[in-house]
This record gives structure tokens, sequence and C-alpha cells, in this order.
């Protein structure tokens, strides 16, 4: 069983950064000035224990909850990632789906199928690569 994780992993927290992402976090990751090298768990700070948003310094990067993830991206980007468990024979496989919602036309559609994403044996996997396929779309606009 794999060990839950309420926060984002560098690679995703990372790109996060890259397309904006400057909200209030808890956690964070130490990373050395050339960005080779970065601490592998999100640590945090005494003297700012309700959090700061550590992507405006250098050697920073923000470890958002995932679900404050899924809320910038719906917030600042449109997107709605939604769940969408489905059964293979006897087992559980997890899998999401993109929608947009378009606030000019007050109306929300489909944008990315499961099925362009795939399914994964855990939730876990599965929230990455849609977090990941959004973080693409969203580099694109």
């Amino acid at each position: 069983m794999e060990k839950p994780r309420i926060w984002v992993g560098y690679d995703i927290a990372s790109k996060l950064k890259e397309v904006g992402f400057a909200e209030v976090c808890i956690y964070h990751y130490k990373k050395d000035e050339d960005g080779e090298r970065h601490t592998t768990m999100p640590t945090f700070e005494v003297k700012n224990h309700f959090g700061l948003n550590y992507n405006s310094v250098s050697t920073r990067v923000s470890a958002p909850l995932w679900q404050q993830v899924f809320d910038w991206i719906d917030d600042n980007h449109g997107y709605f990632l939604s769940p969408c468990h489905r059964m293979n024979g006897d087992n559980k496989v997890y899998c999401y789906t993109i929608h947009r919602f378009d606030r000019k036309h007050s109306v929300s559609y489909l944008d990315v199928d499961w099925t362009e994403i795939g399914t994964f044996t855990t939730n876990r996997e599965a929230q990455e690569a849609t977090v990941n396929k959004v973080l693409e779309l969203i580099e694109k606009q």
C-alpha cells in the first residue's frame, strides 16, 4: 500500500512554480542555488508555521496540498479535475477527467476525457498524471 501524501511531490511543485502558483503553503522543498539538488520530503519553518508563498524565494519551492492545487487550477485557469473510478474486472482503477469552465458563456464542457490520461492502480498516480496533463494545457495558453 502506498504511503499517503497530502502534498504534491517536488516535480509537480516545481512545474507549478514555473506557471505562476503563488499561494501560501505551510510546507516547502529546499533546493540548491543551481537547482541541481533538492529535498525529497517537504519541510516547514517554525517561524512561518502558518505558511508563506515560498515560491517567492529562489531556493525554495512551495509544497501545496493536493486540494490547494485543484482549487488553484480551477480558480485561476478554469479547469475542474473530476475523479472517475472504474472497475477493471475485480480491480478498481483510478482516473480523472478534465472539464473546462468557459466564464464568458457560463458553460462547462469536457476538455480531456479520462481515456486520454489513462487509468491507474492508485489514486495518487491518477492525480499526478492529471495534474501534469493540465499543467501542459496551462503552459500552452
